[in-house]
């Protein structure tokens, strides 16, 4: 009597529960990952004893309620006022520049303002209200 042998076909893994995990993980990460890049720009608020000498040497920058800007009492646009800011601080680096807001400027107006001057490599930047 002979019996019958059964074949054994190979095994088959599933790949679905691996892909699942996977695609779980990667949603996960994606949530949980910031992709912004935070960089921060240190700002003094202007007081009120700078002395008369200081606000003198000072770059004067301001956003009015309409979003325009102003360096030196002349209209100027972003472009211009990285090229007008890197021009004060060629002679010193170190020098104040004062961004005067009026109370009702937008916020997006006064932020591009402050990240126009640091791509202009100015460090030494204080608020003011205008």
């Amino acid at each position: 009597m002979q019996l019958e042998q059964r074949r054994r076909r190979p095994r088959l893994v599933s790949l679905t529960p691996l892909i699942d995990v996977v695609f779980i993980l990667l949603i996960f990460f994606m949530l949980a990952t910031t992709f912004a890049e935070w960089r921060a720009v240190p700002v003094s608020a202007a007081g009120e004893g700078g002395g008369e000498a200081a606000d003198l040497t000072a770059l004067r920058v301001s956003v009015d309620a309409d979003g325009a800007y102003r360096m030196d009492g002349q209209s100027v646009d972003l472009d211009g006022l990285i090229r007008r800011v890197r021009d004060g601080l060629a002679v010193d680096e170190d020098r104040r520049i004062v961004l005067a807001t009026h109370d009702d400027a937008p916020l997006r107006a006064v932020v591009a303002a402050m990240d126009a001057i640091r791509d202009a490599d100015g460090h030494n930047l204080s608020l003011a209200r205008e």
